[in-house]
């Protein structure tokens, strides 16, 4: 079996890819996610940050190796058009909990690489990327905010500060589409990419 490296440090991917039984090691990427053009749309943000992201992941150091890389990148736009990312702090996610508890869309791009090195040099052998969206209402009353985030603390560096799992499920009123791909990681159109 050949090693899979999640290029992300999120909470939520890492509880995907292990309750599927998919095994990974996490590596680091230098991508600026802050460099994208707000104006443009979900899908293509998501699907050049996801890219953006590839492009600068620091790879292992292990010639011989054949192995796969996966990125990603979430984001969510509300009612009124508004997009929104992870929260900078717990009162930006505090309004992006409220700005977004109307409804909104959530998109998910991914990239999947298989690479080989050899004599020093990496070789991209195939690749596979997509975007996914679902839409969801996740509502958390006011009187409800602090209890949620203090049980769901990774919420603070989720898109939209929306952790539908666990402790948040009690705030899910609905989903169209892929329940994944709100949690971080469209897992049927991964386990596609890298079958």
């Amino acid at each position: 079996m050949h090693t899979l490296y999640l290029a992300s440090q999120s909470y939520s991917r890492h509880m995907l890819l292990r309750q599927a039984g998919i095994s990974f090691e996490t590596i680091e990427h230098e991508a600026d996610e802050h460099v994208h053009d707000w104006n443009a749309s979900l899908y293509d943000i998501v699907r050049e940050l996801a890219a953006s992201k590839m492009e600068h992941v620091q790879l292992p150091d292990h010639d011989g190796d054949v192995f796969y890389v996966l990125t990603a990148d979430t984001l969510s736009v509300d009612q009124h058009g508004n997009k929104h990312g992870k929260p900078v702090d717990y009162t930006d996610a505090v309004e992006k909990i409220q700005a977004l508890r109307d409804g909104s869309t959530v998109s998910t791009g991914f990239c999947v690489r298989k690479y080989a090195r050899a004599n020093g040099q990496w070789t991209v052998q195939d690749e596979h990327s997509g975007v996914v969206s679902a839409e969801t209402r996740f509502y958390v009353p006011d009187n409800w905010i602090d209890a949620y985030l203090m049980h769901q603390p990774h919420a603070l560096s989720a898109n939209g500060a929306i952790a539908i799992e666990g402790y948040g499920s009690q705030f899910l009123q609905r989903v169209h589409g892929s329940y994944t791909t709100i949690v971080g990681l469209p897992l049927f159109e991964v386990r596609t990419a890298l079958e």
